[in-house]
């Protein structure tokens, strides 16, 4: 798993201070993801973000930084199922996996959105994930989690999603 690439909060609520600088939120949340696969037994077999840039520290010459990951195009809504992925990510995900013997797919938090919900400075969190193969440079899924819960906290909502990432990957 990459880490968690982008964060996108609706500007109406305000929520700067609550979040803190984006990349440290982001590690957050992939942890919680970490947890959460933990917490259902899901943990081995998985090469969590940590992991992967604990082998670009020893590898920087060859692997690719897991946190400078060309993913700006897998925002767009075009990105689908079946869409071969872009260069230079192709070619960035290839070698990441060519570093752990056993990675065969890749899931790709692509971005975690919070949209405000009905009541003012509650919101609802929303991740957009892809589960790629980088051999063949495929989507072989592309699809969204959310919150089940809403709230005015962010840590809250990023755990309800990450706990939905676990329930997909234990149902596939």
């Amino acid at each position: 798993m990459t880490p968690t690439y982008a964060l996108r909060v609706a500007p109406e609520l305000e929520w700067g201070a609550r979040i803190g600088p984006t990349r440290d939120f982001l590690r957050v949340v992939d942890d919680s993801i970490s947890a959460a696969l933990a917490a259902r037994g899901l943990r081995n077999g998985w090469i969590m973000p940590s992991e992967l840039a604990t082998s670009y520290r020893r590898n920087p010459t060859y692997a690719t930084d897991p946190y400078a990951l060309a993913e700006e195009p897998l925002q767009s809504s075009g990105f689908s199922a079946g869409t071969r992925l872009p260069e230079p990510l192709a070619s960035q995900l290839r070698t990441m996996i060519a570093l752990h013997e056993n990675a065969r797919s890749v899931l790709l938090p692509i971005e975690l959105r919070f949209e405000r919900d009905s009541a003012p400075g509650v919101a609802r969190a929303q991740l957009r994930l892809a589960l790629v193969d980088p051999r063949f440079s495929e989507a072989k899924w592309v699809g969204e989690v959310r919150s089940d819960t809403v709230s005015a906290d962010p840590r809250v909502l990023a755990s309800a999603v990450a706990r939905h990432v676990a329930d997909l990957v234990a149902s596939r």
